[in-house]
């Protein structure tokens, strides 16, 4: 049991039961195991699972119900997210619902939330994020990857790197260079980017765990019209630190961490070394309840 379900109210406990049911009997075994091997989910799993929790009304658990969301409080998304990870539930189309859906209900045009919204919630497209460049990771306001105003559309040369989910995103939600000097930050537009414009070209990156790949992006003249910005020109900085704070909320991983624990307790019992559990080991069972100290502070 984790800190905070000790502190579930009567109505919390019934929302935490209907949604644990839920998970019972509606996750897909093979997509459960998928889960819980670390290993990601193709598209076609994806859209299985996102049309399960889209039919329940579940698919974005942050939106507000306007927006076809949950509506539900924190501490209700807290719960849901507890139990999905309990459950070895996949987040579903994560780009779409933790961050392009906030970044348009808070600074998306009526027409953009109008054109685009609805192809968010239903995963008709597939979404990616374009911030990171060779020269730019960690100090992001140091990219250079241009996009020049020509009348009523800009072109973007130059690349980004480490682009997750790239190989079927449909759209990308990024930041680029429209001027330069003075403060670094400024200058900086945000740009909704067709994955399959004219010049746009992708290549794969491995990375070390020899499982997932992500991309390199290269952008030779591709044209992307002005209804596509979002904000204002030069303003990107400032929405970009919007959803970066909403990216570090995922990134805790609270619950996800809480199941895997879960999990290492439970193997560590079952494995038997010298005819006992190896959590007996008293150095293997001082790590783990040094991480769990660690968790529970993090989580309350």
């Amino acid at each position: 049991m984790s800190i905070t379900e000790v502190f579930d109210s009567t109505e919390d406990s019934a929302f935490r039961q209907d949604v644990r049911q839920f998970f019972s009997g509606s996750l897909p075994s093979d997509i459960r195991e998928r889960t819980m091997t670390g290993l990601p989910l193709d598209r076609s799993m994806l859209e299985r699972w996102h049309a399960i929790l889209l039919s329940k009304g579940w698919a974005a658990p942050s939106w507000p119900s306007i927006h076809g969301g949950t509506g539900w409080s924190l501490r209700q998304q807290h719960i849901f997210d507890q139990e999905r990870n309990h459950a070895f539930a996949p987040l579903g189309v994560t780009f779409n619902f933790d961050m392009v859906g906030p970044l348009l209900i808070h600074y998306g045009t009526a027409e953009q939330k109008r054109r685009l919204l609805p192809r968010v919630l239903s995963a008709e497209d597939f979404w990616c994020q374009g911030f990171s460049e060779p020269g730019a990771g960690s100090d992001l306001a140091a990219l250079s990857c241009s996009a020049e105003l020509r009348g009523d559309h800009y072109v973007i040369n130059g690349q980004k790197l480490w682009q997750t989910a790239a190989f079927d995103a449909d759209m990308m939600f990024g930041l680029f260079r429209t001027a330069r000097g003075g403060r670094k930050q400024l200058g900086i537009t945000f740009l909704l980017v067709e994955m399959r414009s004219k010049g746009l070209t992708l290549s794969p990156v491995p990375l070390i765990d020899g499982v997932e790949t992500v991309a390199a992006c290269t952008f030779d003249n591709v044209i992307v019209p002005v209804t596509n910005r979002v904000g204002e020109d030069g303003n990107g900085w400032v929405i970009a630190k919007y959803l970066l704070n909403l990216e570090r909320l995922g990134i805790a991983e609270v619950a996800a961490s809480r199941a895997a624990l879960n999990r290492l307790w439970r193997l560590c019992w079952k494995e038997v070394r010298d005819g006992r559990p190896i959590i007996e080991n008293d150095v293997l069972a001082a790590e783990i309840i040094s991480v769990e100290a660690d968790l529970d502070a993090l989580e309350a």
